[in-house]
């Protein structure tokens, strides 16, 4: 009688387990295979991956060579898939090749009877990640009541780490307070964008502000003391850093550009939606139907693009923002976000290293400051000692602005945080982290898009989705089309989505 084979498969979900899991898993299944007398052909395993997705390449691997063995042996059912879909859909290509998955821990027959219970398992494995989806989500809405951090990064708060309430961060606040006034007298997002990057304000990723940080900034209720998370307001729940009078007076500026009847549209994508026919940039573009109605659409240029017909705005905005919300309420994609986040910007002990010779230069320049003015109110006074007070000025306004950002950088942010913000933190109506963080790219096709995320996959590249338009010739309550009607121009063909520009 010829000897039956098998495959070993271990994985586990969390960066947090012990790496020795693994180890234990594949121990009990070789075990187990010795106790039934079935040879051992290769043995898989996947470190920090959920089994709610088959974005395993381990997994994948073991299910392409599924002919090598008679059995697939894995420690528990649960290891194999917490997706009963994919669990049957993956079980099922093994049964064609004619290998069977079993589980060490758990004795299931090949009888009917055997079947059911095997499904039990998985319904109940997939129950268990959605109930602590539901527990997580809970937990945070009632942080939120309590006007707590639930790991979302404000510039101009630090974190107690007690309460794990906002707290002013004096430095940042007074950036955020001098912002508001430059722009109520006048100065553009811009300017002040780049007066605030030669002072060395960075963002948390340690990169130059930009024209994005500075509009967040203006454009956030949370400074006047509103705290806000998921739909849940809390008035009060923020220290206050500018008072609402000064809020409003900084939203009722027109900037110099725009004159006081006009209203300028917002295109979202700008900078970031590519057509899927040449590759062009595409940019906001409006009209005015016959009975008035401004309609607003994305369009690639006639020169230098194909020309093809405009697009409706609302119907690319709102498809990729859904888009972005399933893919950020997946818990595996997620966590492995926030482990690769962790992994590039955790530096424990350097900033606070930094931190303590900024506060001993801040001292010590305080007190040559005040050797100097005592000095000034008895009397004693000369140009040299005018020059150096000013020269002291200067850098103790650089050491305090450098002491802000290192404060931002030591506020401790956990993998935990990261994965809970992405899933709860925002909806469709925070548009600048849908469209201005995560979104990196995406290319317009002719009924789908192609999405790529600031954010990399399993294997390091970055992740990436297509997704359907719904259909494009469909008119809208209050008239109007999702497509402009000048038509499609001609000779133009859908290139294959492997473009050049996309996977560069």
């Amino acid at each position: 009688m010829t000897q039956k084979t098998a495959v070993l498969y271990a994985r586990y979900s969390s960066d947090k387990q012990r790496e020795a899991s693994i180890d234990d898993q594949l121990r009990v299944c070789r075990d187990y295979c010795k106790a039934e007398n079935i040879a051992i052909v290769a043995e898989y395993a996947d470190y920090a991956l959920s089994g709610k997705t088959d974005h395993r390449p381990e997994f994948r691997r073991m299910i392409a060579n599924a002919p090598e063995s008679d059995y697939v042996v894995v420690y528990m059912f649960d290891r194999f898939s917490r997706d009963r879909y994919d669990s049957a859909t993956y079980k099922k290509m093994l049964r064609e090749c004619g290998v069977r998955v079993l589980s060490a821990s758990e004795k299931v027959e090949d009888t009917p009877e055997g079947g059911l219970q095997e499904g039990m398992l998985e319904l109940l494995s997939e129950y268990y990640v959605r109930d602590l989806a539901r527990k997580v989500r809970r937990g945070m809405e009632g942080n939120a009541l309590k006007a707590q951090n639930n790991g979302y990064r404000i510039f101009g708060y630090d974190t107690d780490p007690d309460t794990r309430r906002y707290v002013i961060n004096d430095a940042e606040a007074a950036c955020v307070r001098e912002m508001f006034q430059m722009h109520i007298h006048g100065h553009s997002v811009n300017s002040i964008a780049r007066e605030m990057a030669q002072r060395g304000w960075t963002t948390t990723t340690g990169r130059p502000v930009d024209y994005n940080w500075a509009w967040r900034i203006l454009n956030k209720r949370a400074y006047t003391g509103l705290y806000s998370w998921g739909g849940i307001e809390v008035e009060g729940g923020m220290p206050q850093i500018v008072d609402k009078a000064t809020f409003a007076k900084s939203q009722a500026v027109v900037p110099k550009k725009r004159r006081a009847n006009e209203n300028w549209d917002v295109y979202r994508l700008t900078g970031k939606l590519y057509c899927g026919f040449c590759g062009m940039p595409m940019h906001g573009t409006a009209g005015t139907g016959k009975k008035g109605k401004r309609y607003h659409y994305y369009a690639c240029k006639e020169n230098g693009g194909c020309g093809r017909p405009w697009v409706r705005r609302e119907l690319v905005e709102d498809s990729i923002a859904e888009a972005v919300l399933e893919v950020c309420s997946d818990e595996e994609k997620m966590r492995m976000m926030a482990h690769r986040i962790i992994e590039a910007y955790a530096q424990p002990g350097e900033e606070q290293a930094e931190m303590d010779a900024v506060e001993e230069q801040i001292a010590a320049l305080e007190r040559e400051q005040h050797n100097l003015t005592s000095a000034a109110m008895r009397g004693f006074v000369n140009d040299e000692m005018v020059s150096r007070n000013e020269e002291i000025k200067l850098q103790l306004k650089n050491l305090h602005n450098r002491r802000g950002i290192l404060a931002s950088q030591i506020c401790e942010v956990t993998e935990d945080d990261i994965v809970g913000f992405m899933m709860h933190g925002f909806d469709r109506t925070d548009e600048d982290v849908i469209f201005g963080a995560v979104v990196r790219e995406a290319y317009l096709f002719e009924d789908c898009v192609l999405l790529r995320f600031n954010f990399r996959d399993e294997v390091g590249d970055l992740a990436e989705i297509r997704f359907a338009l719904e259909a494009q010739k469909k008119c809208e309550p209050g008239g109007g089309f999702a497509l402009c009607s000048r038509g499609a121009p001609s000779g133009v063909r859908t290139r294959d989505l492997r473009l050049e520009r996309a996977t560069s």
